[in-house]
C-alpha cells in the first residue's frame, strides 16, 4: 500500500523516521507481525510535531505540563520585585499573547490547565503577596471599564475553537 501511495503521489516514505501506533486492544503478536512486514517500529508515545504533542487517547492535564512549565519558568525568570505593578501587568499580557496563542491555535487547553496558568499570572502580578487587592473580575475587565485588561486564559482558549 505504501508503494502504491509513493507511485501515485511522487513522495517517498522515510522508514527511519516513521513509527506506528495502534489501539489498546491490538494483540502483541499482530503488532510484531506488522513490524516484521513493514520494518516500521511500534511506539506508545507518538511524540511531538512542530512543537505540539500528538495526543492519543484521553486528554489529561498532564499532557499539557510542558505549557505550564514554560509559563512558570518564563515568569520566574522575570524580576518581578524590581518592577512596578503596571509593568508586571504589561508583561503578563505579552506572555499570554506570545506564548499561549501559538499553543491554543492547535490545541484546546483543559479548564484545569487554564486555571493553573491564570493562578500563575495572578501571583506574578501581585508579586506573590498573600493579599490580592483586586478580584479576578476586575483584572479581566477591560481598561475602559476600570479593569486591568488581562483576558483570562479560558476566554482566550475559547476564541480559537
Amino acid at each position: 500500500m505504501l508503494d502504491q501511495f509513493c507511485l501515485a503521489s511522487g513522495l517517498k516514505v522515510n522508514i527511519q523516521k516513521s513509527k506506528f501506533s495502534v489501539s489498546a486492544n491490538m494483540h502483541r503478536w499482530k503488532i510484531d507481525q506488522f513490524h516484521s512486514i513493514m520494518g516500521i517500529p511500534h511506539t506508545y508515545d507518538i511524540g511531538k510535531y512542530l512543537g505540539f504533542p500528538l495526543l492519543k487517547g484521553r486528554v489529561t492535564n498532564a499532557n499539557f505540563s510542558h505549557i505550564l512549565d514554560r509559563v512558570n519558568s518564563r515568569l520566574a525568570g522575570l524580576k518581578s520585585k524590581l518592577l512596578c505593578r503596571t509593568r508586571r501587568v504589561t508583561l503578563a499580557q505579552s506572555m499570554l499573547t506570545s506564548l499561549l496563542t501559538y499553543n491554543m491555535q492547535n490545541l484546546w487547553l483543559p479548564h484545569g490547565v487554564c486555571d493553573k496558568i491564570d493562578k500563575s499570572m495572578r501571583s506574578f502580578i501581585w508579586s506573590k503577596s498573600s493579599t490580592h487587592w483586586v478580584n479576578l473580575d476586575t483584572i479581566t475587565r477591560c481598561r475602559k471599564l476600570g479593569g486591568l485588561g488581562i483576558s483570562g486564559v479560558i476566554i482566550i482558549n475559547y476564541e480559537y475553537i
